[in-house]
């Protein structure tokens, strides 16, 4: 959207996930792997390991939202190619089991943006993003904002 978009003048891929399937297999196993999650739960999360059930859950979603969630939609891959005018600042947590450091590299070599620019931010986790390190994550990104705008 936002290559396509010219009231875009730039984008902040924070955490980003490099894809549906790829975010789904990750939380399956984080839940697995989760000595507090229940065995009800992991059975549950477990069932998206199935054949086809991935695709039961996008049909789940596209009744629910009327959105339909078709593999090169959700590919952010194939989507920041398409990123060749915008400035990208790309933030990962350097322990986030849902969206790692690794995909964000993916995404930060396969964007087209001569501007662009990649930050892993020390200990944090998916979900303590913006909660434990919020200094280090306001500094890069208003950075990479005053560049924009000098």
């Amino acid at each position: 959207a936002a290559s396509r978009c010219s009231q875009v003048a730039a984008v902040i891929a924070d955490a980003p996930f490099i894809s549906y399937t790829d975010v789904m297999h990750r939380f399956v196993a984080l839940v697995r792997n989760d000595p507090n999650a229940s065995l009800g739960s992991k059975i549950g999360i477990g069932l998206l390991k199935l054949p086809g059930m991935l695709w039961l859950t996008g049909v789940e979603f596209y009744f629910r939202t009327g959105v339909n969630l078709n593999a090169e939609k959700i590919d952010a891959v194939h989507a920041v190619r398409e990123i060749k005018q915008l400035p990208v600042l790309f933030l990962a947590g350097e322990n986030d089991p849902i969206a790692p450091p690794a995909n964000t590299h993916k995404l930060f070599d396969a964007t087209s943006s001569s501007t662009k620019s990649l930050f892993i931010i020390p200990q944090a986790t998916h979900a303590t993003f913006t909660k434990d390190t919020r200094e280090f994550y306001e500094q890069h990104v208003l950075e990479f904002l005053s560049r924009l705008n000098p």
